[in-house]
């Protein structure tokens, strides 16, 4: 399976086939340092550990990580967000093309 992937400031798109149609998702990037506890939000819970720093997917949180500066699309965060991307567009299993 081959999946395009925009990972630009405001979101992560991704595109695939499908039964030969085309599937898209957008998943915004908004991320803030530390972890979420609030289980009984209305929102998924998304928690993560990347080099050692904790990070919370928060979408509408007043205190995202600001990702407008082009050292977003070399960092950490940047890896996170396609991967919070990819866990959440429905897309199950995944091969990995040499």
């Amino acid at each position: 399976m081959k999946i395009a992937c925009d990972d630009d400031y405001t979101s992560v798109k991704l595109a695939w086939l499908e039964n030969e149609k085309i599937v898209t998702h957008i998943s915004p990037n908004s991320f803030k340092e530390g972890w979420n506890t609030e289980i009984l939000s209305n929102n998924p819970l998304f928690n993560y550990l990347v080099d050692d720093k904790k990070y919370t997917f928060d979408i509408g949180s007043s205190s995202v990580i600001e990702t407008t500066h082009v050292s977003y699309q070399y960092s950490a965060l940047n890896r996170l967000a396609i991967h919070h991307a990819l866990l959440t567009s429905g897309v199950y299993s995944l091969k990995i093309l040499s």
